[in-house]
């Protein structure tokens, strides 16, 4: 058993998944992602060294949005990389693993390790943007994940942070062009609100229902609309720190074998 409490994200994005495991006590190292240059296809793990690996595998091969991007003439922009993710798990041997998806991702299968995988909203945890994903807990012991749920669900309630801003389902029309949908408000649109348009929320907004500060993109980097991405793409903090303590649970008490 390797107790070091240091934990590989891979492929990490820009480490929302990772910050939860750090705000639990785990010592995180950020593994390669496209997003910073570095492909995990070309990266082979040190075996032995890794207490636990979290990661979230591009979900564009499973998302239900891929129909629609399909209807456009546009295809994901990378495959199904949870092969890749489970080498690395079998390459680095680490006593558990945590593999975050869509709703509709396959569950990864790695030899030497039973997978228990559970459907977590956010909302369960004290969130208000309902934020539907796939958590896939491995391990060589079989061990159970039991989570820590509020006893009543945030009276406010939104739609989940999306890549782009909107909150609200959008349906695209032919070329790919969002149809335009009205706003059902009250006489004053709240922050980020546009009567009569499509209705967006602002990156602040976006990241304050993640979990996040604010201003947390403000020195990154990349384009705003790329800001959105990353941040819709991520896992809200409360749900993700919800797992990671789970997690540290589950291996200190042997818990569910």
């Amino acid at each position: 058993m390797i107790k070091n409490n240091l934990v590989l994200d891979v492929p990490p994005g820009i480490g929302l998944f990772g910050l939860a495991f750090e705000k639990e006590g785990y010592c995180l190292v950020m593994g390669p992602d496209l997003l910073w240059g570095r492909d995990m296809r070309d990266w082979h793990p040190p075996k032995g060294t890794f207490e636990g690996i979290i990661g979230g595998p591009p979900c564009q091969e499973f998302s239900r949005m891929r129909h629609m991007l399909e209807a456009t003439g546009k295809l994901p922009r990378f495959g199904n990389l949870i092969p890749e993710f489970e080498r690395i798990i079998y390459e680095a041997q680490p006593d558990w693993f945590v593999m975050e998806n869509v709703s509709d991702a396959p569950i990864p299968v790695v030899s030497g390790y039973t997978v228990h995988d559970y459907l977590l909203n956010n909302r369960f945890f004290g969130g208000v943007a309902h934020r539907v994903r796939r958590f896939s807990f491995g391990s060589p012991q079989g061990y159970e994940l039991q989570f820590e749920v509020v006893a009543f669900e945030a009276l406010e309630w939104q739609y989940a942070v999306t890549s782009d801003g909107r909150q609200i389902p959008v349906k695209y029309l032919k070329g790919g062009k969002p149809k335009r949908v009205t706003v059902l408000a009250a006489d004053t649109p709240t922050p980020g609100q546009r009567r009569g348009g499509t209705n967006y929320r602002t990156l602040e907004e976006n990241c304050l229902l993640q979990g996040l500060p604010p201003d947390f993109t403000k020195y990154m980097p990349f384009l705003k609309s790329a800001k959105y991405e990353i941040i819709g793409n991520g896992v809200p903090l409360l749900m993700g720190r919800a797992v990671a303590k789970a997690v540290g649970q589950a291996i200190l008490t042997g818990a569910g074998k």
